[in-house]
Parts: structure tokens; C-alpha cells; sequence
């Protein structure tokens, strides 16, 4: 008998790893071998996550939905690379919402942002162009992956439409000594900032007048579709930053041979002369100039925690990325302690043949969710972060 069911046992073991070896996994933008070093790397990285499916149920207008996630696998296998699945409450109709042949991914200091396109086209929607779904991967040391939810569906554009969840992973967290080198929270900059606040209090409120007066003729950011017919969320994502209209960004990196400033401005022009510049590359060298991205094709997405600020529309590249338009995505990640600081680049992808970017960090407040929410979601202080301090 032990030996009837040690050579069954090995059958179905053989079994299993044949059909696991024929699974489909993300096909990143490239042909093999090709492929950005970069997003593979962050691909690998999340292999601990391809054996799991992570399911969620959510509300949309009328109808009820269960929302199923793989990673790099797929759902249903008679559903072709079948990443995010929706189905239906009602009539169990599904629906493809993005596939794990056509996988984007990016990564900051504590999350990845995983983007599965050429889900199935809208009916009467987004001029019915294929769905797509943005999963924000965040940090979250105490789990291999919890929290899988559904932020919002964004169907109000007539193009760039998309699905927004969340989950949380220890996958997206720095290393250890990154973590507890990294200072995020009020920085020398922002205590002399407030000091001087303090001190010079009514020369602010002087210098604040000139600047409302100036910037009553300021070009701001355009959403996508005419006025008065833009997405309400964009508009009110737009709204909530223009605590920031006033403040210019600045961070300094090393790409290649080059040594760069990037300067950034929220819906605001960096330079006039510079049309619709809303985040620019300077030279340390020769003082090159090159627009990243503009605010008159400004996007806007956010979950509970964090808002993603996207400029596209920026000078094209010479050599790289097939010669399309620069762009630049901008992760504000909630920091209470602070209207804004800690602006960094995090990285510049023009390894693939198309949709390259440049990523950048920026710490605000206005990314936080309300402090009711906060207290109950439990996100930020992990037992590990509580025992740190203490």
C-alpha cells in the first residue's frame, strides 16, 4: 500500500509541476531578453505573491461586484491572461479588466504600482478603449499580503480611464536599514520654514497677497476633456492640492554620465517660457533644459493614502523609448507632519520600447486620509514601528 500511494503521490506531484511549468506569467513590454532590467527585477520580487489570488467586493452605481487578483497568473484559465477579473453579484456576467500579457511596473521607496492593460473594451465608456487596472502595492511589514480593496473606478474621462486598488505587502518595503535611515518626518528645512513663519508672519501675509494677485493669471492644470466635463474625482484631486500651487520643488540626481536638477511646480508653469512646464530637467553641466512633463496633460488618481500626479506631454526623447514624449509620474505619500517636503526621484525607466517615465516621491499631508479613517485603518504604525520608537 505505502508504495501504491508513494507512486501515486509522485504521478500527481509530476502532474502539478508540468501544469505549473505551462502557466502564463507577465509579459512586460520587449521582446525576451530585451525586457527593462528594472521591471523584471521588480517582477522577481514579487514571486512570492504568483501562487496567492486575492479577492475583494465592491459597490459600482447600480450593480454589485467581486473583484479577483493575480499576480503574473492567471484568474480563470478559459479567460486568456486574465489578471483582474470583475463578476457580477447579479448575473455573474465577468468581465477582463487587465491582463498579465500587457504588465507595467513601477516602484517607489515603500510601494510598487502594478498596471495590467488591454482588459476588456467599456460599452458606452472612456470612448470605449480596453479597461485598465492600477494596483498599488504598499508597504506593510507585518504581512507577505492583506488588505486587497478597491479604491475607485475612474470612467468619467473620455480616455485613460481605469480601476484603482490597493494591497498591502511586505514585498514593497525598503530594507531594513533604508527604513530606519530614511528621515521623512520634519526635516531642518521644514523647522526653520515654520520658525520663520512665526517671525515674519505679517511680511507673509503682504508677500501672499502679491502672490494670489500674480497667480490669478497663472496657467494651472488641464484635465483631460473640456471644461465642465472633466471627472468630478480629478477635479476635486486638483482642488485638494492647490495648498501647493504656491511652492516650487527642487532634488538633485545622477542619471548616467549626467548630473541633473529636476524642478517641479503643482499646476503651475516652472518656467513661463517653458509652455505648460510642470517639471523640468536641468543640466548640471552645460544647463540643458528639458520639459519631463506638462501641466496641460495633467492625470490624476489617489487611494488612502497616497495621490499619483501625472505630467505627460514633455519633450520627446532623442534615442530612447521609440522618440515619444517624456513623462513624469509624482507619488505624494501621506506624511502628517508636513505641508511638503522630501522631494526625490526615485528612478527614470527608458529601458523599455514605449510608456517610459521619470518617478518621483513628494511627502504631504493633503495624501492623508481623514484622521477618523486613519485611526481606523491600521497602515502606518506597525508593531514594529511602535516597539522602534519606544
Amino acid at each position: 500500500m505505502f508504495l501504491v500511494h508513494a507512486f501515486s503521490h509522485a504521478v500527481i506531484l509530476a502532474i502539478i509541476i508540468t501544469v505549473m511549468a505551462e502557466e502564463k506569467t507577465c509579459d512586460l513590454l520587449g521582446e525576451q531578453e530585451q525586457e527593462s532590467s528594472k521591471e523584471v527585477a521588480l517582477m522577481n520580487r514579487l514571486k512570492p505573491l504568483f501562487n496567492q489570488s486575492f479577492e475583494t467586493e465592491s459597490k459600482n452605481g447600480d450593480g454589485q461586484y467581486i473583484y479577483r487578483l493575480r499576480i503574473c497568473r492567471e484568474v480563470f484559465s478559459n479567460m486568456t491572461n486574465s489578471g483582474l477579473v470583475q463578476i457580477s453579484k447579479i448575473d455573474n456576467k465577468q468581465k477582463v479588466i487587465g491582463r498579465i500579457n500587457e504588465t507595467h511596473l513601477a516602484n517607489g521607496t515603500s510601494w510598487i504600482l502594478l498596471i495590467y492593460q488591454g482588459g476588456d473594451p467599456y460599452g458606452s465608456h472612456c470612448t470605449q478603449e480596453d479597461r485598465k487596472a492600477l494596483v498599488m502595492i504598499i508597504c506593510n511589514r507585518t504581512t507577505l499580503a492583506t488588505g486587497f480593496t478597491m479604491v475607485a473606478e475612474e470612467r468619467e474621462k473620455i480616455k485613460q480611464c481605469s480601476y484603482v486598488f490597493e494591497l498591502e505587502s511586505s514585498l514593497a518595503c525598503p530594507p531594513e536599514e533604508l527604513h530606519h535611515n530614511v528621515h521623512r518626518h520634519l526635516s531642518i528645512g521644514s523647522i526653520l520654514l515654520i520658525t520663520m513663519f512665526l517671525v515674519h508672519a505679517f511680511s507673509h501675509a503682504v508677500i501672499l497677497a502679491i502672490i494670489i494677485t500674480v497667480m490669478a493669471e497663472e496657467k494651472t492644470c488641464d484635465l483631460l476633456g473640456e471644461q465642465e466635463q472633466e471627472s468630478s474625482k480629478e477635479v476635486a484631486l486638483m482642488n485638494r492640492l492647490k495648498p501647493l500651487f504656491n511652492q516650487s520643488f527642487e532634488t538633485e540626481s545622477k542619471n548616467g554620465d549626467g548630473q541633473y536638477i529636476y524642478r517641479l511646480r503643482i499646476c503651475r508653469e516652472v518656467f513661463s517660457n517653458m509652455t505648460n512646464s510642470g517639471l523640468v530637467q536641468i543640466s548640471k553641466i552645460d544647463n540643458k533644459q528639458k520639459v519631463i512633463g506638462r501641466i496641460n496633460e495633467t492625470h490624476l488618481a489617489n487611494g488612502t493614502s497616497w495621490i499619483l500626479l501625472i505630467y505627460q506631454g514633455g519633450d520627446p526623447y532623442g534615442s530612447h523609448c521609440t522618440q515619444e514624449d517624456r513623462k513624469a509620474l509624482v507619488m505624494i505619500i501621506c506624511n502628517r507632519t508636513t505641508l511638503a517636503t522630501g522631494f526625490t526621484m526615485v528612478a527614470e525607466e527608458r529601458e523599455k520600447i514605449k510608456q517610459c517615465s521619470y518617478v518621483f516621491e513628494l511627502e504631504s499631508s493633503l495624501a492623508c486620509p481623514p484622521e477618523e479613517l486613519h485611526h481606523n485603518v491600521h497602515r502606518h504604525l506597525s508593531i514594529g514601528s511602535i516597539l522602534l520608537i519606544t
